[in-house]
Parts: structure tokens; sequence; C-alpha cells
């Protein structure tokens, strides 16, 4: 079953080596298989080229949720020059990948504005907070 999964991931040169066999297909006047291979070929275009075409959003006057993903390297003790950075930039939600304990708690004194805080233990230095 995985070369069904393998098979799903190509599209972008699915639908090159495509184009050009039904350019091919075409030129030759191969009308009934250019049309099955054409149609393919559309498919293929639309699922790869739809993600680039912006999309309107509904939401009216929303307030966008400010992201910071900090990757902490889990031997990193600059905990000042990380906390000050937080209060320059101000998300509204942190994440902290490669955090250990000590870390962790280092931060949590320095980013009290922060009350709400979780942390997900991961295989040896890779915690998650």
């Amino acid at each position: 079953m995985w070369i069904i999964d393998l098979l799903s991931n190509f599209y972008l040169q699915y639908f090159t080596v495509l184009a050009v066999v039904f350019l091919f297909l075409l030129f030759k006047k191969w009308w009934r298989l250019s049309i099955g291979v054409g149609l393919v070929v559309l498919y293929l275009g639309l699922s790869i080229f739809s993600v680039y075409v912006p999309v309107r959003s509904n939401v009216n006057g929303g307030v966008p949720l400010r992201v910071l993903w900090f990757n902490m390297f889990y031997s990193n003790t600059q905990y000042q020059d990380i906390a000050d950075y937080v209060h320059k930039v101000k998300p509204d939600v942190i994440f902290l990948t490669e955090i250990n304990t000590a870390s962790f708690q280092k931060l949590g004194v320095l980013l009290e504005d922060y009350p709400i805080r979780l942390r997900e233990p991961g295989p040896l230095a890779s915690d998650m907070a």
C-alpha cells in the first residue's frame, strides 16, 4: 500500500510530464487520447495552482492572532535575550521547541505576562512548551 501513497506525492512532476504528453498528442492529432490526458492535466493543474490563488476572508473586523515559534536549542542559556525578544514582539501565543525543564522554569519567571503554560515532554531534549 505504500506505493499508492508514494504515487500521491508528485503532482507537479505528473503535471509537467503529462502536459508534454498532452502537447505531443495534440501535435499527432490523436484527439480522443489527448482529451483524456488533457482532463488529467487540468485536474493536476487546478490541484497545484489553486493554493496560490488568494482567498478572501469572511471574517470582518477580526484581530489577527500573533504566534511566535521559537526553537530554544536544548543547551541555550540566554534566557534574558529570549524574554526580551518575546516582550519586543508581543505574541499572543508562544511555542518553544527543544526546551528542557530548567529552561522552562527560568523562562517562566521572565515571562510572567503569559500565565498559561503547558509543557509536553518529548524524547531526550526535544520537549515542547
